[in-house]
């Protein structure tokens, strides 16, 4: 019997999984409700539909972001890591900490942030 239980539960799945769209119900507070609202009333969307499609692509797309900051991230520790163990580094003092500082400040100004 378990095993039926598997199989039908793969099958709703999949039967899920083939359709474009399919109806879920989904709960918000009532500032969500509002602000959804307030999308509808200025003609950005046509239904409340679209305005939580629009949120969960801006989500998939910010965690995409993320994964490829993290990623990106990773990568640089590892040539961090590698140049280490080659013997390509410089000692940790405070000629150090002033580069990076400076270093800091001129990516901060680049991007047009004030940093405070």
């Amino acid at each position: 019997m378990p095993e039926f239980d598997r199989f039908m539960t793969l099958m709703v799945f999949w039967e899920i999984s083939q359709k474009e769209k399919f109806d879920m119900n989904v709960s918000l507070t009532r500032e969500l409700k509002q602000f959804v609202f307030r999308k509808v009333a200025s003609g950005s969307y046509r239904n409340a539909s679209e305005v939580i499609r629009d949120g969960l692509r801006a989500l998939r797309e910010r965690d995409k972001s993320r994964r490829d900051a993290v990623q990106n991230l990773r990568g640089q520790i590892c040539v961090g890591i590698q140049e280490a163990d080659q013997g390509k580094t410089s000692p940790f003092n405070e000629n150090t900490v002033r580069r990076v500082k400076a270093r800091g400040r001129q990516r901060r100004n680049s991007d047009g942030s004030s940093g405070k």
